[in-house]
Protein backbone atom coordinates (compact mmCIF):
# COMPACT_ATOMS: atom_id res chain seq x y z
CA UNK A 1 0.00 0.00 0.00
CA UNK A 2 1.32 3.66 -0.92
CA UNK A 3 0.96 4.82 2.81
CA UNK A 4 3.13 1.91 4.09
CA UNK A 5 6.77 3.47 5.14
CA UNK A 6 5.61 7.43 4.66
CA UNK A 7 6.48 9.76 6.86
CA UNK A 8 4.00 12.83 7.73
CA UNK A 9 5.28 16.50 7.35
CA UNK A 10 5.78 17.68 11.33
CA UNK A 11 6.92 14.36 12.61
CA UNK A 12 9.40 15.55 15.34
CA UNK A 13 11.93 13.37 17.23
CA UNK A 14 11.55 13.35 21.44
CA UNK A 15 13.58 15.77 23.06
CA UNK A 16 14.28 16.46 26.68
CA UNK A 17 13.69 20.12 27.46
CA UNK A 18 13.35 22.83 30.41
CA UNK A 19 10.23 23.15 32.08
CA UNK A 20 7.73 25.50 30.38
CA UNK A 21 7.05 28.30 32.50
CA UNK A 22 3.32 28.47 31.04
CA UNK A 23 0.51 28.07 33.52
CA UNK A 24 -2.76 26.10 32.09
CA UNK A 25 -4.40 22.84 33.52
CA UNK A 26 -1.22 22.44 35.69
CA UNK A 27 1.15 22.72 32.95
CA UNK A 28 5.01 23.57 33.52
CA UNK A 29 4.71 23.90 36.87
CA UNK A 30 7.72 24.58 38.78
CA UNK A 31 7.77 21.02 41.01
CA UNK A 32 8.20 19.46 37.63
CA UNK A 33 11.14 16.45 37.51
CA UNK A 34 10.47 14.63 34.20
CA UNK A 35 9.55 16.20 31.04
CA UNK A 36 9.93 15.79 27.66
CA UNK A 37 8.12 16.92 24.39
CA UNK A 38 7.97 16.56 20.27
CA UNK A 39 6.64 19.58 18.30
CA UNK A 40 6.29 20.71 14.45
CA UNK A 41 5.81 24.06 12.76
CA UNK A 42 2.90 25.37 10.76
CA UNK A 43 2.10 28.73 9.27
CA UNK A 44 4.55 30.40 12.71
CA UNK A 45 2.82 28.43 14.52
CA UNK A 46 4.01 25.92 16.85
CA UNK A 47 2.32 22.81 17.89
CA UNK A 48 3.62 20.69 20.85
CA UNK A 49 2.82 17.26 22.68
CA UNK A 50 4.52 17.17 25.90
CA UNK A 51 4.62 14.80 29.07
CA UNK A 52 5.40 16.13 32.42
CA UNK A 53 5.59 14.44 35.93
CA UNK A 54 5.44 16.44 39.42
CA UNK A 55 7.47 16.08 42.51
CA UNK A 56 5.92 13.07 44.54
CA UNK A 57 4.95 14.26 47.67
CA UNK A 58 2.85 11.04 48.97
CA UNK A 59 1.45 7.43 48.02
CA UNK A 60 0.86 6.89 44.93
CA UNK A 61 3.08 8.92 42.48
CA UNK A 62 1.49 11.50 40.43
CA UNK A 63 1.17 10.66 36.90
CA UNK A 64 2.54 12.03 33.91
CA UNK A 65 0.40 14.85 32.49
CA UNK A 66 0.61 15.09 28.91
CA UNK A 67 -0.71 18.32 26.95
CA UNK A 68 -1.05 19.63 23.68
CA UNK A 69 0.05 23.37 23.14
CA UNK A 70 0.27 25.66 20.89
CA UNK A 71 2.84 28.79 20.56
CA UNK A 72 4.41 31.22 18.11
CA UNK A 73 7.64 30.68 16.82
CA UNK A 74 10.15 33.26 16.42
CA UNK A 75 8.65 34.52 12.92
CA UNK A 76 6.18 36.43 14.00
CA UNK A 77 3.75 34.57 11.33
CA UNK A 78 1.53 32.80 13.58
CA UNK A 79 -1.87 34.46 14.12
CA UNK A 80 -3.52 31.66 16.44
CA UNK A 81 -3.54 32.79 20.49
CA UNK A 82 -1.37 30.68 22.53
CA UNK A 83 -3.06 27.18 24.21
CA UNK A 84 -2.59 24.21 26.09
CA UNK A 85 -5.10 21.54 26.52
CA UNK A 86 -4.34 18.77 29.02
CA UNK A 87 -4.99 15.18 27.15
CA UNK A 88 -4.37 12.63 29.49
CA UNK A 89 -2.30 10.91 31.77
CA UNK A 90 0.26 8.22 32.34
CA UNK A 91 1.16 5.87 35.33
CA UNK A 92 4.82 5.62 33.54
CA UNK A 93 6.78 7.79 31.36
CA UNK A 94 4.79 8.05 27.96
CA UNK A 95 6.17 7.60 24.19
CA UNK A 96 4.51 10.59 22.51
CA UNK A 97 4.35 11.67 18.85
CA UNK A 98 3.06 14.75 17.11
CA UNK A 99 2.00 15.00 13.33
CA UNK A 100 0.80 18.52 12.30
CA UNK A 101 0.10 19.56 8.53
CA UNK A 102 -3.08 21.44 6.73
CA UNK A 103 -5.08 18.66 7.87
CA UNK A 104 -4.87 18.90 11.16
CA UNK A 105 -3.31 18.05 14.76
CA UNK A 106 -2.71 14.89 15.51
CA UNK A 107 -1.24 14.03 19.21
CA UNK A 108 -0.14 10.06 19.60
CA UNK A 109 0.83 8.50 22.80
CA UNK A 110 1.23 5.33 24.56
CA UNK A 111 -0.77 5.10 27.98
CA UNK A 112 1.13 2.71 30.58
CA UNK A 113 -1.02 1.41 33.88
CA UNK A 114 -0.20 -1.28 36.54
CA UNK A 115 -2.50 -4.23 37.53
CA UNK A 116 -1.70 -4.99 40.84
CA UNK A 117 -0.53 -8.68 40.64
CA UNK A 118 -0.71 -8.83 36.82
CA UNK A 119 2.01 -6.37 35.41
CA UNK A 120 2.30 -3.06 33.49
CA UNK A 121 0.32 -2.66 30.41
CA UNK A 122 -0.18 -0.10 27.78
CA UNK A 123 -2.97 1.56 25.97
CA UNK A 124 -2.18 2.98 22.42
CA UNK A 125 -4.10 6.93 21.76
CA UNK A 126 -4.32 9.05 18.71
CA UNK A 127 -5.95 12.47 19.65
CA UNK A 128 -7.54 15.06 17.08
CA UNK A 129 -6.32 18.54 18.59
CA UNK A 130 -8.12 21.56 17.03
CA UNK A 131 -5.26 23.79 14.96
CA UNK A 132 -6.08 26.86 16.55
CA UNK A 133 -7.24 26.08 19.96
CA UNK A 134 -5.69 22.98 21.31
CA UNK A 135 -8.98 21.57 21.87
CA UNK A 136 -9.86 17.77 21.86
CA UNK A 137 -11.61 16.74 18.81
CA UNK A 138 -11.41 13.42 18.28
CA UNK A 139 -9.86 10.46 20.22
CA UNK A 140 -9.65 7.01 19.33
CA UNK A 141 -7.62 3.79 21.59
CA UNK A 142 -6.31 0.66 21.10
CA UNK A 143 -6.51 -2.34 23.58
CA UNK A 144 -4.64 -5.31 23.22
CA UNK A 145 -6.01 -8.88 25.19
CA UNK A 146 -5.95 -12.29 25.38
CA UNK A 147 -8.51 -14.45 24.76
CA UNK A 148 -7.97 -18.30 25.00
CA UNK A 149 -8.08 -20.75 22.18
CA UNK A 150 -11.62 -22.30 24.64
CA UNK A 151 -13.37 -19.11 24.38
CA UNK A 152 -13.11 -18.43 28.36
CA UNK A 153 -12.83 -15.36 30.18
CA UNK A 154 -9.44 -13.06 28.68
CA UNK A 155 -7.53 -10.69 29.96
CA UNK A 156 -5.75 -7.68 29.70
CA UNK A 157 -2.92 -6.85 27.09
CA UNK A 158 -0.42 -4.17 25.66
CA UNK A 159 -1.03 -1.94 22.31
CA UNK A 160 1.84 0.48 22.27
CA UNK A 161 2.43 3.40 19.38
CA UNK A 162 5.28 3.50 17.73
CA UNK A 163 4.75 5.43 14.19
CA UNK A 164 2.39 7.80 13.69
CA UNK A 165 1.49 9.42 10.55
CA UNK A 166 -1.04 10.79 7.92
CA UNK A 167 -1.03 9.82 4.21
CA UNK A 168 -2.34 11.88 1.53
CA UNK A 169 -5.84 11.23 1.43
CA UNK A 170 -6.03 12.32 5.18
CA UNK A 171 -5.62 9.14 6.72
CA UNK A 172 -4.38 8.24 9.88
CA UNK A 173 -2.02 5.56 10.07
CA UNK A 174 -0.71 3.87 13.45
CA UNK A 175 1.95 1.60 13.86
CA UNK A 176 2.99 -0.17 16.80
CA UNK A 177 3.20 -3.38 18.86
CA UNK A 178 0.59 -5.30 20.91
CA UNK A 179 0.62 -8.11 23.06
CA UNK A 180 -1.25 -11.25 23.52
CA UNK A 181 -3.47 -12.42 20.60
CA UNK A 182 -6.52 -9.63 20.48
CA UNK A 183 -5.90 -5.74 19.25
CA UNK A 184 -9.19 -3.85 19.65
CA UNK A 185 -10.42 -0.35 18.95
CA UNK A 186 -14.12 -0.22 21.23
CA UNK A 187 -14.07 -3.20 22.22
CA UNK A 188 -16.07 -5.40 21.00
CA UNK A 189 -16.83 -3.63 18.31
CA UNK A 190 -13.96 -3.68 15.89
CA UNK A 191 -11.18 -6.25 16.99
CA UNK A 192 -8.89 -8.35 15.06
CA UNK A 193 -7.31 -11.62 16.29
CA UNK A 194 -3.97 -13.56 15.66
CA UNK A 195 -0.78 -14.26 17.52
CA UNK A 196 1.65 -11.79 16.41
CA UNK A 197 3.64 -8.39 17.86
CA UNK A 198 2.87 -5.82 15.37
CA UNK A 199 -0.20 -4.14 14.11
CA UNK A 200 -1.15 -1.34 11.78
CA UNK A 201 -4.03 0.64 12.21
CA UNK A 202 -5.87 2.81 9.63
CA UNK A 203 -8.41 5.56 10.30
CA UNK A 204 -9.50 6.47 6.56
CA UNK A 205 -10.53 10.12 6.42
CA UNK A 206 -9.77 10.53 9.97
CA UNK A 207 -10.26 14.36 10.01
CA UNK A 208 -13.54 14.23 8.26
CA UNK A 209 -15.44 10.92 9.65
CA UNK A 210 -15.82 9.03 12.27
CA UNK A 211 -15.18 5.99 10.50
CA UNK A 212 -13.92 2.51 12.31
CA UNK A 213 -10.17 1.50 11.77
CA UNK A 214 -8.75 -1.46 9.39
CA UNK A 215 -6.73 -3.45 11.81
CA UNK A 216 -3.90 -5.67 10.35
CA UNK A 217 -1.58 -7.70 12.44
CA UNK A 218 1.34 -9.36 11.78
Amino acid sequence: MQWMGRLAFGIAMALCAPVWADAGDGFGKTDIISSKEVSASLNGCTYKVRAEKERPTGYPEPPFNIYARIEADPSGACSTPPAVTLLGTSQYEPDIFINVDPAGFVASYTEWYSIRGMGIFGKANAVRVDLNTASVLRRVQLNGSAVPPNGGGGGPGTATVQHVFIDGSGSLIVIGGYGLNVLCYEYPRVCAYGQGTGYTAVFLNFFTSGQDPLLILY
